[in-house]
């Protein structure tokens, strides 16, 4: 930037559009008050185009009594931040989901871990039989959970059932067991990259990208968690998805003691031993049986891979 962009007040068009507004309240402040140090953490602009956290330290310099200027300087600290943000979320989900005993608010209290830190809308959906689901079956599950941030429209109710298209972005995570990306143009969310019900939503919201992340407990495909990014916000990244696996991982245990404690009681037909005509027909029953005499070893929640201190078993 020139001396003419940055003179004056023009320095503050290099932060991020969702930091300059409250940069800018800060920085009026301490022209006012002239503190012995003014320091603020905000986005930067770089020569290439993209945003680092960076740290901006700056001192008044008085000539009788007067300020006559300011010199201050910038340091990248993006790192650091990253993890600073690492350990407040990760402590968050932690504690939400150790406080749960149910499964449903244990997601519940994921979503609102992930908004607004990592993302704009949340939703959770859990499978209802997720020990029963194979390769190739329907994908029908609940949402339990449905979370946007303060300040967007309202999102659509949470507790319904969704049967997921085959081509969907959802069903692809759930088959492939990984995280799936998407991206695509504010108002214009195509059919792939979210469940019909939240469509709209997206679209008035001004989404533009998110991300759908298979849950495992052990080895179970037991939910899917989706975000989504709105508005001027940085479209989801490599950093935020690796940060929502380690999320998933750190409540494995806890997520996988709630759906033990779900799938053993809340059921009738479980307790009783009854088992339905389309179960027989699917051999339901029957795996349900084998899978209660010879459980699998715990499994990762995010990855669906062997969690055991020998080299990681990856899935079929």
């Amino acid at each position: 930037m020139t001396w003419e962009n940055i003179h004056g007040d023009g320095w503050l068009n290099s932060a991020h559009r969702e930091d300059r507004e409250s940069l800018a309240e800060a920085w009026s402040g301490a022209v006012r008050e002239v503190p012995d140090l003014f320091e603020y953490v905000y986005r930067l602009r770089h020569a290439d185009g993209t945003y680092r956290h960076c740290e901006l330290r700056a001192a008044p310099i008085r000539e009788d009594g007067a300020v006559v200027e300011w010199v201050g300087a910038c340091t990248d600290v993006e790192e650091r931040w990253r993890r600073d943000r690492r350990r407040v979320v990760l402590a968050r989900a932690a504690a939400a989901v150790t406080e749960s005993a149910r499964a449903s608010d244990a997601f519940a209290a994921l979503s609102r871990v992930i908004v607004p830190t990592l993302a704009d809308q949340c939703g959770i959906y859990l499978f209802p039989e997720s020990a029963l689901w194979r390769d190739g079956d329907p994908i029908t599950v609940r949402r339990v959970a449905a979370l946007t941030r303060d300040g967007l429209p309202p999102a659509t109710a949470p507790y319904r059932s969704e049967t997921i298209p085959e081509d969907s972005a959802f069903a692809r995570a759930v088959r492939e067991r990984r995280p799936v990306h998407v991206s695509f143009e504010p108002g214009a969310t195509p059919g792939y990259a979210a469940v019909s019900a939240i469509r709209p939503w997206l679209d008035r919201a001004g989404a533009h990208s998110g991300v759908i992340v298979p849950v495992f407990v052990d080895g179970a495909v037991a939910a899917v968690i989706t975000s989504y990014v709105c508005g001027r916000r940085d479209p989801v990244d490599g950093a935020a998805m690796s940060l929502m696996r380690e999320l998933l991982e750190l409540a494995h245990a806890p997520l996988s003691h709630a759906m033990e404690f779900q799938r053993t009681s809340v059921s009738p037909w479980r307790s009783s031993g009854a088992c339905s005509a389309r179960r027989r027909r699917s051999g339901g029953c029957a795996s349900r049986r084998a899978t209660s005499r010879a459980r699998p070893p715990p499994r990762s929640a995010a990855t669906g891979t062997t969690r055991s201190s020998s080299p990681t078993a990856r899935p079929p």
